[in-house]
């Protein structure tokens, strides 16, 4: 295993300063411009994904979701390359040097002046969002760190963390009362116990929808359900390959849907 090394403080600093807080893969897709917001928050990625290169030319600023992303393996579809993200970080860099930035969004009293599509949320208590994506985040970032691994396996306390936080979701206190946002986190909460009913089917493979691995085909480790891999190499394996494109939807699905949740709890 590499052992990952300490980045030290003036090299995080500087790409920090030249990233001017953006991350680097939703300003390359232009998703999304602004500086990242405290929470999720943003973390520092190894373009090579090397943890014991350190060099600044390494490096680049990332949101969490982004992140997780980036440093998933998946069988199917590919994931952003090396080479996008330093293309996308140059050219912020070059943006940031040249204050060739987009405006940042203006809130005047009722009205809006942007350069963006994001819509303001006049929520009251838009704290009570920022809880739901502390802990939306939470599992996001560990399902999408997971990627097709999900296919076959996942963690017992993913799914005891869905439950604890999620259930009963109509009466949450964590749902808003804005429709726009109650929208999208019910869109959010759907994706996650979908794939936590993923685990839980019963019956057989003739009865079940064809990206589904019918519960008797899981072991029970304790702390995960996993699928043998004699069943992964067998009949299994024409399912686990349609399972890993659903999965694969799912997650980048639940990753966008954070990131406009997260848009609508900045002040």
């Amino acid at each position: 295993m590499t052992k990952r090394k300490a980045i030290p403080e003036a090299i995080q600093a500087n790409v920090i300063h030249k990233s001017a807080s953006r991350c680097v893969i939703c300003y390359g897709t232009r998703k999304f411009t602004d500086s990242v917001y405290p929470s999720p928050g943003f973390q520092i990625a190894h373009i090579d994904q090397d943890a014991s290169n350190s060099q600044e030319d390494n490096l680049a600023l990332l949101c969490v979701p982004c992140h997780s992303m980036y440093d998933s393996t998946f069988r199917q579809t590919k994931n952003y390359r090396p080479e996008n993200l330093r293309q996308w970080r140059h050219q912020l860099y070059e943006d940031v040097k040249v204050n060739r930035l987009p405006p940042p969004m203006i809130y005047l009293h009722g009205g809006m002046l942007t350069s963006q599509a994001t819509q303001p949320v006049a929520d009251p208590n838009i704290s009570t969002l920022r809880d739901f994506l502390g802990k939306a985040g939470f599992i996001a970032e560990r399902l999408c760190k997971d990627g097709t691994y999900l296919s076959i396996a996942i963690e017992r306390n993913r799914l005891q963390y869905i439950e604890k936080h999620f259930s009963y979701w109509r009466t949450n206190p964590l749902r808003s009362r804005r429709r726009e946002v109650a929208a999208l986190q019910d869109e959010f909460i759907s994706i996650l116990m979908e794939i936590v009913r993923s685990y839980e089917y019963l019956g057989t493979l003739d009865d079940v929808p064809s990206h589904i691995i019918p519960m008797g085909y899981f072991n029970d480790l304790g702390h995960a359900i996993k699928v043998p891999e004699h069943y992964c190499c067998g009949e299994l394996f024409n399912v686990i390959e349609v399972r890993d494109k659903w999965i694969l939807a799912m997650l980048i699905r639940l990753r966008d849907l954070f990131i406009r949740l997260d848009d609508m709890a900045m002040d």
